[in-house]
């Protein structure tokens, strides 16, 4: 079980100890949370992260985490229900969080659009996971690879330049680019496109107009299978894409002057981030937790839920399990959303 190995750390040095400290203070699992007895509907958009990582199999035995998320006790006296919702304007993709203020069905939402919820919404919320946008080209292992010529880079004016029709060519970014054509794609999730609004282009309306005007929209994995077609740069959510390896390569974000590349491997010398000499992406690479919160394109994921006492308990107690127990942390940690803290590498629970 999740305290087993609890012994064996409790002798690490001073140094070790101070790393893993926040973890070490989290409750080991769900039974250690005081879960209210009873069924619970809760929701997400349709076409988000949590839509996507509940259907992720990369969890206990096999299973779904949305079965294991279902009823989390083994006696099964709670049940947490998920009903995903979609918003007829996919503009307006708060829905879900308008239920739970409206709702009386619908206990909490699953969301990262904390910037919706005001001090006077009526609304809590808890982080319980990191996740974010990999913007990515192609991945081939030759000199005239786009992600080469780049030097696996990208600032974020530059993203702006080219999601909005004002950088068109390659070589226009930087004139030791090819004179390929740009062939800018998003994908189709509802919630990258809108973060991608607000981090990329600031939300500013002609920015956005100008974005609308030239975008192909197609599925993220698609668009990888696509993208050895040099000039092709898109973008996806961790959620959906950040297990994929082999046929693109996520570019590494400049953000005043500095250099960040949220996907990280184990190498001899330590932890670094991946770099253009890597051939294999699929082997031994994760996100590395200290460094995904200085990520310009990541953003917590959200438990919301009302903050009156008749309504609040299921949410809480949700938040609780899955962002302050270690038995929760490693399930997100397994598809592909980022942990709150450091996690001991050698857990066997929390191995993928």
């Amino acid at each position: 079980g999740w305290g087993v190995w609890y012994v064996f750390f409790s002798n690490r040095n001073e140094s070790v100890a101070e790393t893993y400290e926040a973890w070490e203070q989290l409750k080991a699992e769900f039974s250690d949370v005081d879960l209210p007895p009873g069924n619970f509907d809760y929701t997400a958009e349709s076409n988000s992260t949590w839509n996507v990582v509940l259907n992720n199999k990369n969890v206990e035995e096999g299973k779904l985490l949305g079965d294991v998320l279902n009823y989390p006790l083994t006696d099964k006296t709670t049940s947490f229900n998920y009903k995903s919702f979609t918003s007829a304007n996919a503009r307006d993709i708060s829905h879900p969080i308008k239920e739970v203020l409206t709702g009386k069905e619908i206990f909490f939402s699953i969301t990262s659009l904390e910037d919706i919820i005001t001090s006077d919404s009526d609304l809590d919320k808890q982080e319980i996971a990191y996740t974010g946008l990999l913007v990515f080209v192609e991945f081939r292992k030759t000199p005239e690879s786009l992600h080469n010529k780049l030097q696996g880079k990208i600032s974020l004016e530059q993203l702006r330049q080219i999601y909005t029709g004002e950088k068109t060519y390659w070589n226009e970014i930087d004139s030791k680019l090819p004179n390929i054509k740009i062939q800018p794609f998003i994908p189709e999730e509802p919630e990258a496109i809108y973060q991608f609004k607000k981090i990329v282009l600031r939300n500013k309306p002609q920015d956005i107009a100008n974005f609308e005007k030239i975008v192909t929209s197609q599925n993220a994995e698609t668009t990888i299978k696509k993208a050895i077609a040099t000039g092709i740069i898109s973008f996806g959510t961790l959620g959906r894409i950040g297990h994929q390896c082999s046929d693109f390569y996520p570019l590494a974000i400049v953000n005043n002057n500095q250099t960040n590349q949220p996907k990280y491997r184990t190498t001899r010398s330590g932890n670094d981030p991946i770099s253009l000499d890597d051939g294999d992406l699929c082997a031994g690479t994760y996100f590395d937790v200290e460094n995904f919160k200085n990520y310009p394109l990541g953003y917590p994921l959200y438990v919301v839920y009302p903050n009156d006492n008749t309504r609040n308990k299921p949410g809480q107690q949700f938040a609780e399990m899955l962002g302050k127990t270690q038995q929760g942390q490693c399930l997100l940690s397994k598809v592909n959303l980022v942990h709150l803290q450091k996690i001991p590498t050698n857990l066997d629970n929390c191995k993928k």
